[in-house]
């Protein structure tokens, strides 16, 4: 399944430019800009850089509260070694969490605590 979608979507990245996911995202986060109870957008994942310097741009911008994380597992069927990935890499997430059975709590609780520090306070979570 997970080959697909990259496919898929790389396919639509061919034909409406190689910001399309992030411009999709952007759009779902001005529509929600009225919602008062949302301290901070996290955006989870990218794999491109020109997805990271479209969201990184909208950001300063519009003075967005935007947070990254880059998400990694262990688990069955979440591999990563997709040539169209190489440039994670070169991405700076704001954080990188990886998601086991082991240790999710654990990583949760420390971007919990991240985000307290950027924003001076407990983010609400809803």
């Amino acid at each position: 399944m997970r080959e697909f979608l990259v496919k898929f979507a790389n396919k639509l990245r061919e034909f409406f430019g190689d910001d399309i996911w992030a411009k999709a995202t952007l759009n779902q986060i001005k529509k929600q800009d009225s919602n008062e109870y949302v301290d901070i957008k996290i955006i989870t994942d990218m794999r491109f850089l020109t997805e990271y310097k479209t969201i990184k741009n909208f950001a300063q911008e519009t003075n967005e509260d935007l947070f990254i994380i880059r998400l990694d597992s262990d688990i069955e069927g979440c591999e990563k070694d997709n040539l169209d990935e190489k440039e994670i890499k070169m991405i700076p997430f704001d954080y990188k969490f990886f998601n086991s059975k082991e240790n999710f709590n654990n990583e949760f609780n420390k971007l919990i605590e991240i985000l307290e520090k950027k924003l001076n306070r407990q983010p609400r979570l809803f």
